[in-house]
Order: C-alpha cells, then sequence, then structure tokens
C-alpha cells in the first residue's frame, strides 16, 4: 500500500512541479510587483496600494471594466445559445454529418492573426464582402472596426465565431451520450420537442453545459489577441477592455507596477466568476445525486 502511495505521488510530482513553476511562482511575483513602482531599466520602489488607487480613478481602467463585462455578457450568452442548438440540430440523423463537422471545426484550425486578417477584409469598409452586399441593397457601407458604435460589437460576433466550435465540442458528445430510450418513452407520454429538451436533454447535459459556460467566461473575460489584431483596443478605447488596458500600460508606457494591478484585479475577478459557476454547477451535482 506505501509502495502505491508513493508511486502515485511519484507520477504526480512532476505534474505539480510544472504547475508551481508556471502558474504559481509568476501569480505571486506579479502580486509583490503590483506594490511597486517599476519602470524597465529603473529602481523599483515600493507604493503600496498607490497602483490600486490610479487604476481606480483611471476613467480608462472603468471603461475597459464596463466594456469587458458588456463583451462577456454578450459573447458568451450568444455563443452558449447557439452551440447549444447546433450540438442539439447535429444529434439528430443528417446526410454528410462528418463533412458538416469538419466545416463547423474550421475556426479552431486557424490562428487568431490569421482569423483577424480574413475578418478585417471581409469587413473592410472599401472591398469587404459586407459592405458591398449593403450597397446591393441601398444600404450605406458602415465603417465596422472604426466606429465607436459598430467597433465592439463587431468584435463580439467575432470572438462568437471563433468560440462556438468549442461550446459545441463540448456539448455535442455529452447530447450524444444520451439513451435514446428516455426520448421514446417521452414520446409515449406525449412529450413535445420543448418538453424533452426541457426534461430530458438539458437535466442530463447540465453538468457539461455550466462547467462550458466556466470556461468560455474564463476565456471571454481576458480575450486579448483578437482585439487587439483587429482594432488595438481602439476607435478611441471603445474596444478596449481589461487584457488590452493591461498590455498598453506594461507595454506602451512601461509601467509595469500598473500593468501588474491590473493582472491582480483581473486575476481577482476571474477567481469571483468562476467560484461562482463551480459552486452552481457542485450545488447543481449534489442535488442530482
Amino acid at each position: 500500500m506505501r509502495n502505491k502511495t508513493l508511486t502515485t505521488y511519484g507520477l504526480l510530482f512532476p505534474a505539480v512541479l510544472l504547475l508551481f513553476l508556471i502558474v504559481f511562482i509568476p501569480m505571486v511575483w506579479v502580486s509583490v510587483l503590483s506594490f511597486f513602482n517599476y519602470r524597465l531599466g529603473q529602481q523599483a520602489r515600493f507604493v503600496g496600494i498607490r497602483n490600486y488607487l490610479t487604476i481606480f480613478t483611471d476613467t480608462a481602467f472603468i471603461r475597459a471594466i464596463l466594456q469587458n463585462i458588456v463583451f462577456v455578457l454578450f459573447s458568451v450568452g450568444i455563443q452558449m445559445s447557439i452551440g447549444l442548438g447546433i450540438a442539439l440540430v447535429f444529434a439528430k440523423s443528417m446526410h454528410f454529418k462528418r463533412l458538416w463537422i469538419a466545416l463547423l471545426l474550421a475556426p479552431l484550425t486557424m490562428s487568431p492573426s490569421v482569423s483577424s486578417a480574413i475578418w478585417k477584409y471581409l469587413f473592410d469598409y472599401n472591398i469587404g464582402p459586407f459592405n458591398y452586399y449593403l450597397q446591393m441593397l441601398g444600404l450605406p457601407r458602415l465603417l465596422w472596426f472604426a466606429s465607436e458604435t459598430m467597433a465592439l460589437p463587431t468584435v463580439i460576433l467575432v470572438n462568437i465565431w471563433q468560440a462556438i466550435p468549442n461550446v459545441f465540442l463540448m456539448l455535442y458528445p455529452a447530447r450524444i451520450s444520451i439513451d435514446s430510450t428516455y426520448y421514446e418513452a417521452g414520446l409515449i407520454d406525449g412529450a413535445t420537442g420543448f418538453d424533452a429538451f426541457r426534461y430530458i436533454t438539458m437535466p442530463l447535459i447540465k453538468q457539461v453545459f455550466l462547467m462550458c459556460l466556466v470556461f468560455r467566461t474564463i476565456f471571454a473575460f481576458r480575450t486579448f489577441g483578437d482585439i487587439w489584431n483587429l482594432t488595438g483596443g481602439g476607435p478611441m478605447g471603445a474596444t478596449e477592455v481589461l487584457a488590452v488596458y493591461l498590455y498598453r500600460q506594461g507595454f506602451v508606457y512601461w509601467k509595469f507596477g500598473i500593468a501588474s494591478a491590473v493582472a491582480v484585479i483581473i486575476l481577482v475577478f476571474t477567481f469571483i466568476i468562476s467560484g461562482y459557476q463551480i459552486r452552481r454547477m457542485q450545488s447543481s451535482f449534489i442535488t442530482k445525486k
């Protein structure tokens, strides 16, 4: 028994060590650095909570928080709804299902820079297909990424397009794992399609759905690459979320102390959001048992 325990710890040790080196140590270092005024090439100077006070009195930071919340709510809500709907459709028999699934997963094969270049072309004011079809319909062309009112919704749309395959990959296996006898019994009892979804499908995939919701919320909250490649946080800060604000403070203004404080705030927000959703998932699992 003792040898088995030692073997178990021995197998876990490399993973725990790697996690300690790439997660815990940087997390502690950033937390400590957030209390210092530090710029590259200068001596770090302890300033206490001044970095946090500076951040929370910065209107750009407050705006970044609000835009981050809007981004997460709309992006996650829509991608979860569409991803679930597609998973339910693909759970039924259809022709060329494997081909359709391959096409659906195509966005996963693209790097953020490639997908951003594609979307920049599609939404281009002069040569983009979207504006071309708007003109064909007699509508004015739009400044998709250059308008303060259109930039954030357009970036959210791109993020939704990239995230739907991930949602599908989690929800589709959960749906097809449900025994068909449940639906047959419901059909005999006179259940409608909505009844089957409400009383059979959702209760049985609820755990996976909540887990997917946690992951997608975390990923959406720390989105950076798509926004930076598409708009750089502009125009006039219209798409500047917390991750973009952090990058600008650290690698444009070289204020690493303030950037570290922003990183800590993002970490706290992520813990709060994911912790709440994980508690809901655990309570749902206990109730189910």
